[in-house]
């Protein structure tokens, strides 16, 4: 009897595996389903909510909301991001109230756009993929040379780049006030567009 319930367990996980991202599949499984039920974690684990649902699920929290793959939120009234500190990949935009990210240092895979008050993103420097679009208060990137791969779009404040060597797949665009990226010279996937820079 121990193997036959470690066998469906099994099968189980490989089905919730299978089906990342069929949010409503998950959600059924969990509700008709007693066994499923006791996998819910690894269900709501493969949840990927849209904008809409991102706002439904923070508005209400129901069980599990912050545990899910993924979320899409626009965060004009959100300030304290603790709530969002086990989420895999995270977008975040509008945040004008946001200033403190240290609570996501842990995400996968971040996307901040618009987030005008923030100018300290060092908390960010273990995040593995990570986007940053049109902050335009922000003028230090030079923690995040420990990011994997990096996307900086519009920072208008940005100058120094030099301490982003080490990042493997970095894009930098609309920056106009960056204009040296000779340090940038061994970075293996590097894209440099819509900047007033000079390219060695």
């Amino acid at each position: 009897m121990i193997i036959e319930h470690s066998l469906h367990d099994l099968a189980i996980k490989l089905i919730i595996e299978f089906l990342h991202g069929e949010n409503d599949t998950l959600m059924s499984f969990i509700r008709v389903s007693r066994r499923f039920y006791g996998f819910r974690e690894l269900c709501y684990q493969r949840l990927c909510l849209s904008e809409r649902q991102s706002s439904y699920a923070y508005n209400n929290k129901p069980p599990g909301w912050n545990r899910v793959y993924e979320m899409d939120l626009d965060c004009i009234l959100i300030r304290d991001l603790t709530l969002f500190r086990g989420i895999h990949t995270l977008h975040l935009s509008y945040g004008r109230n946001i200033t403190d990210v240290s609570p996501l240092s842990q995400v996968h895979t971040l996307t901040i756009y618009c987030c005008n008050k923030l100018t300290d993103v060092s908390p960010l420097n273990r995040v593995h993929n990570l986007d940053i679009s049109y902050c335009i208060n922000l003028e230090d990137v030079s923690p995040l040379g420990t990011v994997h791969t990096l996307n900086l779009k519009g920072l208008h404040k940005v100058r120094d780049v030099s301490a982003l060597g080490s990042v493997n797949t970095l894009k930098i665009s609309f920056c106009n006030d960056i204009r040296d990226v000779s340090a940038l010279r061994r970075v293996p996937h590097l894209i440099v567009e819509n900047c007033n820079v000079q390219i060695y």
